[in-house]
This record gives structure tokens, sequence and C-alpha cells, in this order.
């Protein structure tokens, strides 16, 4: 990606437009635990993590459900449609796993499957936070909340390689390269939507 194509940002991780109500179910509660911290830590997953079943609740319907949403633990579904989309670009390591969709009686399939488990694991430290005076303090790490209320800083050059990733310390924005974002507008990919990012200015300090 070029340095002078504009970056785009979006919250969805952390956007209650891209939850959807399900939960999910391993057989081992073990293999749970192990697999929801390591997920939340952006570490990579093999099929074997998968939970064995995910399913509708709470009058959520399987034939309802978006190219891309987000479920309890954070866990991200795509369908196969924007899948298919993705693996066009450069994702480095993330990778996708087909997983189990059920409505709500826990037997019959969501019709608007297949989806896959997005597997994300690229993060950059893409975001400026020293040049965003309105974020808020989430401890360690900092959170943007309304992205259309600041500013998003960011150093282009640091999502170089890469069309998607996370970034570690300003937890809840995912950076986008202009090219996926015109890929995903023109296919209509719901329910994403995106802030254009503006380039950090570089501080200097006299020697």
């Amino acid at each position: 990606m070029a340095d002078d194509r504009p970056i785009w940002c979006s919250n969805f991780l952390y956007n209650s437009r891209t939850f959807r109500n399900l939960e999910y179910q391993f057989s081992d509660e073990e293999r749970h635990s192990d697999m929801r911290s390591r997920h939340l830590e952006g570490q990579p997953h093999t099929e074997g993590d998968m939970p064995d079943e995910i399913f509708c609740v709470s009058g959520t319907k399987g034939d309802k459900l978006p190219d891309i949403f987000s479920i309890t633990g954070r866990l991200l579904l795509v369908s196969e449609r924007f899948k298919s989309l993705l693996e066009e670009f450069e994702l480095g390591a993330t990778k996708f796993f087909r997983v189990n969709v059920l409505e709500g009686d826990r037997e019959t399939p969501a019709n608007s499957g297949p989806f896959y488990l997005m597997n994300y694991t690229e993060f950059r430290e893409v975001a400026v936070p020293e040049q965003m005076p309105d974020l808020h303090n989430a401890g360690v790490r900092w959170a943007v909340g309304d992205l259309k209320a600041t500013p998003i800083m960011v150093r282009p050059e640091r999502l170089e390689g890469l069309d998607f990733a996370l970034d570690p310390v300003v937890y809840d924005l995912a950076f986008f390269s202009d090219g996926l974002v015109k890929v995903i507008k023109a296919e209509k990919i719901k329910p994403l939507s995106f802030v254009r990012c503006v380039a950090a200015c570089l501080l200097y300090t006299s020697p």
C-alpha cells in the first residue's frame, strides 16, 4: 500500500451495530478458557480450537445474519462472501476457520451461512494517541469511543504491507487500506462503516 493513499478505520469489534446475540458451546471447558484468552490476545488458532457449535439466542435469526458480526467474547464471524473478498488482500497471519452456526433450536443450520471465525492476529501501532487529546484512558491502553468525535491521527507507513490490522494501544480501532475499503463499499458489505484517518504530524525536538 502506497503511503500517499488514505487509511481508514472502524470500531466494528466494539460497536453495537455489528454485535449479534449468539452464544457458543465447547465440550471441554478447559479448551474454552484457553481459546478465549488466546483469541483476545490475537494468538493463532487451529481447527481444534473452534467451538463445537455457535447458536442464536434471544430472538436472533440465522437467516438475518450479516456479512460480518461479533458475538460473545469478541469472536468475529464473517460470511463466505466476505471471506473470499478478504483473501484477495494482504492479511498477514490472519486466518479463517469454518464454524457450525445454528438456529436457536441448536439443530437447524443457519441458512445465511456458511460462516467463518476470523482469527485476527495482525497488530500494528498505527494510531498516534499523543496527537488525539480526546481519547479515553482505559488503563494501559486507550479507546476512541465515538469515531466522529475526534480526528483519528495515524502513521500511514505503519500499515505498509498489510490491508488490515488492529491497533494494540488504541484497542477499539481496526485499520483498513484504501483498496480494501473501496472493494467493501462496492460489494456493499454490511454493517461496516469507516472514518478516514488523518496523517499525523512529525514532531521534532531541538538538538
